[in-house]
Formats: C-alpha cells, structure tokens, sequence
C-alpha cells in the first residue's frame, strides 16, 4: 500500500515584505482624468433640444463637477417665480 504523504510549503521565518508606494494610486488618477469642464455651448445646445420637444425649461442648474440639469416646466403651471430676497428692502 502507498503512503500518502500532505505536501507543505516552506514559509522562511522571517519573510521580507517590500515597502510599496503609492504608485498604483497615481496610475489610477492619471486613468481617471479630470472632468470635463461646464460647456455654456453644449448647455445651450441642450436648451435647444428641449426646446425643439415643444417643452419649457424653467431653470438650468451647474454641478461644481461640470455636469448641468434642465429642469422643466410643468404642463399647466406656470414657472416659479424667485422667492423675494431680504436685502431688497433693505436697500
């Protein structure tokens, strides 16, 4: 009959553990790009589109990341005015 015998791996005592930077980070950011800037050209090509659909934008909002949003009038309500502003009558 064989013997079976269980493998074992040899492991040194002290093992050296290489001191890793942060290069893998950097290559993740080089990656990563910065984002695209708000574009006054391709929000106004948005503007037109929705315009184009027979729908009313009421309000553009810009993202500090340089994403925008369109917002919409609703059908039948007429487009919020802005709130009064405190500063007005005092000055």
């Amino acid at each position: 009959m064989k013997e079976k015998t269980i493998a074992t791996a040899s492991v040194s005592p002290n093992p050296v553990v290489k001191p890793t930077g942060f290069a893998w980070a950097k290559k993740l950011m080089l990656k990563a790009g910065k984002p695209k800037p708000f574009s006054v050209v391709s929000a106004k090509r948005a503007m037109q589109l929705v315009a184009g659909q027979g729908k009313e934008p009421a309000a553009l909002k810009v993202e500090p990341d340089g994403s925008f949003t369109i917002e919409l009038v609703q059908a039948g309500k007429p487009a919020t005015a802005p709130a009064e502003n405190p500063w007005d009558t005092v000055l």
